[in-house]
């Protein structure tokens, strides 16, 4: 099947430049009003962060600019939505699938089916959610720290080409970053009102479960949790706020326990007494692992699926012959530790932690396989730079609103666990680290900031 966009005509690329050029006047108009030198850093930086990805953009919609490879997924949706608006439905996907490619269907209903709108749409996404990653840090921590975290997510490589594509990842990335930011404005207690912004929250979980169903369950435990922890620790917040938490708390319980697709198939695992749930995990990590070990499994429809995932990578890879999935070489950006079988409980808790390790610090250099997985290498420089200095602040960490924002400090080990235990293909956990990356850059950066203006005043 070819995925490829018919030859771009005069008229696409004066729409391109056209478009691009309006916003960024906007843009600029907006950032020399600014009187704040503050205001105008951070304007600043959601210039740069949108030209970047309208670059990007224009790229990816010449036909052969870029490896099919790398925008298979910004392509296949698109296929999607335009069949969807023809009455075709890729009813063989996943619901997730589904439910982004019928929204950018409607998109193009309402604007035309023009890939580049849709890209254009993506990069403004991505921009909000740097504007929510610089007022997040500059509440927890100092507005040097705010740009340097959202000066790193403006101009980061792989975020810039994921957040340019017409794919999932840019609206999550901005229902997640909106729920951290309302988040820790309840907690701190900065929030006016702060049953809307609770409200707000519960919604923005809710629409998370229509593009990654996974990332609204550890939410939800995340806001039952620090309803919790309030019962204990909430002498230093206003009780408007403290109530709000509770009450988030109580909603997400109810939420879990009525389970309205909420939990999946784990949920079910776990109260069904024939099914050995920490097993289904071993077998969740084989899946993209080395497929040759799926002869093992007993379930003919995991394997079909198996079967045709294979066949589909094979095919944008432009491999043709067997499809045999014993013939199938194993892959070279994997973790090799997800291999280890988990006889017991008792191992498969001690190997969490270093499961756990692995995922958030990798890929590691002789992981790499593609381009991308090298650019992500290269880009974990930072990431460790930051995290170490990050260390180095803990000391100081009172002088912060960091400790106060238990949501964070739980969404983020609730989540790195998990995907230490079910994450396996390296690139796809490198996409789905950056939903929350950044959150571990704030101490690094706050570190960074103090020192800087020790040295400034020196």
């Amino acid at each position: 099947m070819n995925r490829g966009y018919p030859p771009l005509t005069g008229h696409d690329f004066t729409l391109m430049a056209l478009t691009i050029f309006l916003i960024t006047i906007s843009i600029i108009l907006k950032y020399r009003r600014e009187s704040s030198s503050s205001e105008r850093i951070l304007l600043a930086i959601l210039l740069l962060g949108f030209l970047f990805r309208m670059i990007i953009g224009v790229l990816i919609n010449i036909p052969d600019m870029m490896p099919v490879l790398y925008i298979a997924d910004h392509q296949t949706y698109q296929e999607y939505a335009s069949n969807i608006i023809k009455g075709v439905w890729p009813l063989d996907r996943s619901a997730p699938i589904i439910n982004y490619a019928w929204l950018l269907s409607r998109f193009y209903v309402l604007l035309g089916e023009v890939p580049f709108t849709a890209t254009v749409l993506s990069g403004l996404i991505g921009t909000i959610v740097i504007w929510n990653i610089y007022r997040t840090v500059e509440l927890l921590a100092d507005r040097a720290a705010a740009a340097l975290v959202a000066g790193i997510s403006a101009i980061m490589p792989s975020v810039v080409f994921v957040t340019s594509q017409t794919v999932r990842d840019p609206i999550i990335f901005l229902l997640l970053s909106t729920i951290v930011y309302w988040m820790v404005r309840i907690e701190i207690g900065v929030a006016r009102r702060p049953f809307i912004l609770g409200a707000g929250s519960l919604i923005f979980t809710f629409f998370l479960s229509y593009f990654r169903p996974h990332q609204r369950t550890l939410i939800l435990c995340a806001f039952v949790i620090v309803g919790v922890f309030t019962f204990f620790w909430s002498r230093t917040r206003p009780r408007v706020s403290a109530y709000c938490l509770r009450s988030m708390g109580l909603i997400a319980i109810c939420l879990l326990v009525w389970n309205p697709g909420f939990l999946g198939t784990a949920y079910l695992r776990l109260i069904d007494p024939t099914s050995n749930f920490f097993q289904s995990l071993h077998h969740q990590r084989l899946l993209f692992v080395y497929p040759k070990d799926a002869k093992a499994f007993n379930n003919m429809k995991l394997k079909r699926r198996l079967e045709l995932e294979l066949k589909k990578r094979l095919e944008l890879e432009g491999i043709t012959g067997g499809l045999g999935i014993e013939t199938i070489p194993p892959s070279g950006t994997t973790i090799v530790l997800s291999l280890k079988s988990d006889s017991s409980l008792s191992q498969f808790i001690l190997r969490l932690p270093i499961r756990a390790l692995s995922y958030l610090f990798s890929p590691f250099p002789w992981q790499i396989e593609t381009s991308f997985i090298k650019v992500a290498v290269l880009e974990n420089l930072v990431f460790y730079v930051l995290f170490f200095a990050g260390l180095c602040w803990l000391p100081f960490f009172s002088r912060t609103h960091l400790p106060k924002s238990y949501f964070i400090l739980i969404y983020l080990l609730l989540t790195i666990t998990i995907y230490g235990v079910v994450h396996s293909n390296v690139g796809t956990g490198y996409r789905h680290r950056m939903q929350f990356i950044w959150l571990l850059y704030i101490p690094g950066a706050a570190f960074l900031s103090f020192y800087l203006r020790k040295v400034i005043q020196r």
